[in-house]
């Protein structure tokens, strides 16, 4: 019985992942919202209340910036106005599980490893409660990029027919969400690169680098994202006015925020009232992208979810959500030895951190230095597990330019 049933799940991985997610986005809500089973708990996110009241706003014919705390781009809520949210969100995430199979199916996998690569997505119930919650996530950040990933990789267009179809959905991300911008040069560095060059100092190094990223792919990569990029946001303040562009792109650079935040800077935000320097937090981050960019650039897959985990660990705000972010690309990174001690570090963080902020926040007890406690502890944790994994990483040997993952 379980023979056949793994069979099943192996086999029609985007029928059952999508009867899973529907079934679940229907149920859950029905049981746990308006404290039917247990008292001031709601399955539903907030953001999902936003998305809605956003889309009314746009069905009656105003802006959907009229809804407070709506921060997102005006195109979601006009496609919300049309169709049903959470079951949109359900499909976009079945959808991404179904590009991350796609993805791996370039490599010859055993029924066990299949199984493992449906798991890690299509039937990870991390993913299905994010997106059975309501969140878009799936929708407007994980499609757009996990798309850009795959067209990138193809073997079916030329070097330039992918560099200008991944920049347009690479224009799409960045809009949708502005954080995917942390993956341009890396896009570009990779499409940039051909057989590798002896790199012996520093002048050798910028050199090389200048030759690769002012190469012909790259730049139609980069023309195109930042077309697709620039002419969404001017059709978006157009339609609105200055609100879309401050409340759904500008906004997100400098935001700062002391609630259901896993980051460490959440305590200083709090004491600060909420003024603390958002934009040079983002120094540290900055840096380390730029350089990671440019280290892992033969092996796309793995430079990805390295440059993700960095952003997440190092943000000023950590959200559950965020998690999504790099745990869609862990199924397609093949170079990838992930370490149990740090994942275990890492999950012990999270269930501290979730115990005490439920303490904080739903109790209401004054356990806030407690609760800034777990988040260092979360980000030491998480900082451990990127040094195992860069030091674990292994390139592949006779790698040529064509096999980006």
């Amino acid at each position: 019985m379980n023979g056949r049933l793994s069979w099943y799940l192996i086999n029609y991985p985007f029928l059952f992942g999508l009867i899973i997610r529907f079934l679940v986005a229907w149920a859950l809500p029905l049981l746990l919202d308006n404290g039917v089973m247990i008292s001031g708990v709601a399955y539903t996110d907030i953001d999902y209340h936003v998305f809605s009241d956003a889309a009314n706003y746009i069905q009656l014919g105003q802006s959907p910036y009229l809804r407070h705390t709506y921060r997102y781009t005006p195109f979601l809520a006009w496609i919300l106005s049309k169709v049903n949210g959470r079951y949109l969100f359900c499909f976009a995430d079945t959808v991404c599980g179904k590009l991350i199979l796609q993805l791996r199916k370039r490599h010859k996998d055993n029924q066990r490893s299949k199984l493992l690569g449906c798991c890690l997505w299509m039937y990870n119930p991390i993913a299905i409660n994010i997106c059975t919650r309501g969140s878009a996530e799936s929708f407007v950040v994980l499609l757009p990029v996990l798309l850009t990933v795959t067209v990138s990789t193809c073997k079916i267009f030329s070097q330039m027919t992918k560099a200008f179809i991944a920049g347009i959905c690479h224009g799409i991300a960045v809009h949708a969400k502005v954080y995917p911008i942390i993956y341009t040069l890396s896009f570009m560095a990779n499409f940039g690169r051909f057989d590798p060059q002896p790199i012996d100092s520093p002048k050798k190094f910028i050199l090389v680098w200048i030759h690769r990223l002012t190469r012909l792919p790259p730049l139609v990569f980069a023309t195109s994202f930042a077309l697709t990029f620039a002419g969404l946001t001017y059709l978006a303040v157009i339609q609105y006015g200055r609100v879309a562009l401050d409340e759904g792109l500008l906004y997100h650079l400098s935001r700062v925020d002391h609630r259901h935040n896993y980051s460490p800077w959440w305590y200083p935000i709090y004491l600060a009232n909420r003024q603390a320097p958002g934009a040079l937090l983002l120094i540290p981050q900055t840096i380390l992208l730029f350089v990671t960019s440019l280290s892992f650039e033969s092996d796309l897959g793995f430079t990805l979810l390295l440059q993700t985990y960095i952003f997440v660990t190092f943000n000023k705000v950590i959200t559950a959500q965020y998690f999504t972010w790099y745990l869609c690309l862990l199924p397609i990174c093949r170079q990838l030895h992930w370490s149990l001690s740090a994942s275990v570090g890492v999950g012990l963080s999270i269930i501290a951190w979730l115990t005490s902020a439920y303490t904080l926040e739903l109790l209401g007890w004054p356990t806030h230095r407690l609760v800034w406690t777990f988040s260092i502890l979360h980000f030491l944790a998480n900082v451990n597990m990127l040094r195992k994994l860069i030091h674990s990483y292994k390139p592949r040997l006779n790698d040529r330019s064509e096999k980006l993952l």
